[in-house]
């Protein structure tokens, strides 16, 4: 039974980061083309396309900056939830995952 409650939390979890995702792009996106597009009737610009491109750009830096932010959230929640470091490059022993100690290959 503890491994289903641990899924369902870990389910839970996953669905809210998706939807918090979707939402840090979504937002900045509509409300900057929103008032880009206001601020072409009211101000009557003829370089309407390229207002529209420039708050998309801005757009695009609001949600990269906001998900960075949110990116470390995400990260110290899922090792409370799991009791396992959020990083899945570094296994919790440090060695080269299962096989035993770190290979000395060419890409090492």
């Amino acid at each position: 039974m503890k491994d289903r409650h641990g899924h369902r939390k870990l389910t839970a979890f996953t669905l809210r980061i998706m939807g918090e995702i979707g939402g840090i792009i979504a937002a900045p996106v509509v409300v900057l083309m929103w008032i880009a597009r206001r601020a072409n009737v009211i101000f009557e610009l003829e370089s309407r396309p390229k207002v529209m491109a420039v708050s998309i750009l801005v757009s695009f830096v609001l949600s990269t900056v906001a998900l960075c932010i949110r990116a470390s959230d995400y990260g110290d929640q899922y090792e409370l939830l799991t009791d396992k470091p959020a990083d899945p490059a570094i296994p919790p022993d440090g060695g080269g995952g299962r096989d035993g100690p770190p290979s000395q290959g060419p890409f090492s």
